[in-house]
């Protein structure tokens, strides 16, 4: 009985590794596309494209608090919902 709750705790952590790593890769990849549309729209501010910078701006910056403080809180739940 041991064993099976080991080796499901193992399995969920692989998962959640798993799951992790898709969130940094897509963050990082969200953060590129949008990096370029930000210079864009700072370059050029007064000619209408500086709210392009602003969308920007602001996703970059959900996806930051998002990667870095919403990830950590779900671990420690995962974490304290495997004990």
């Amino acid at each position: 009985m041991k064993q099976i709750k080991k080796r499901r705790r193992t399995r969920t952590r692989m998962s959640v590794k798993n799951a992790l790593f898709i969130v940094f890769a897509s963050a990082g990849t969200l953060i590129a596309a949008m990096l370029p549309l930000a210079y864009v729209g700072f370059a050029r501010g007064s000619s209408g494209i500086g709210t392009l910078a602003g969308f920007a701006f602001t996703t970059i910056l959900g996806v930051l608090v998002g990667v870095f403080i919403t990830r950590p809180v779900y671990a420690k739940f995962v974490e304290i919902f495997l004990k």
